[in-house]
């Protein structure tokens, strides 16, 4: 049920990828910070996919998600969030959830960022 639940979000995640990128450069203003935001958001997404309702919305509750963790990152007096390694993302999710770990923490974002970018 685990892998049906990560491929659900992989799933749902990919068609919408460079909106996400958009939305947290542009709350981050550089792309190093946008990066390290979304692989959070992303990580916070997976943990918490039972939560959402309709999946319609996926697509706002992500950026809502996006927004939270940039905000969250303001409030504790940094400008940018720390990243989580792959190997203490395992701890979030458990541990049966490690081959969905592998398989989120290698999305690649840094294609589309870079066509969104210019670069």
């Amino acid at each position: 049920m685990t892998d049906d639940r990560n491929e659900r979000f992989l799933a749902l995640l990919k068609p919408i990828q460079a909106d996400c990128e958009r939305w947290a450069y542009r709350l981050a203003g550089n792309r190093d910070d946008a990066q390290e935001i979304l692989a959070q958001a992303v990580l916070n997404g997976l943990i918490h996919l039972d939560q959402l309702k309709d999946q319609s919305l996926f697509k706002w509750w992500m950026f809502k998600i996006i927004r939270t963790t940039f905000d969250m990152s303001l409030r504790a007096g940094k400008r940018r969030p720390d990243p989580v390694a792959p190997e203490d993302m395992s701890a979030w999710v458990g541990s049966r959830d490690e081959q969905a770990l592998d398989r989120v923490s290698q999305f690649h974002w840094s294609t589309s960022s870079n066509k969104v970018l210019g670069v």
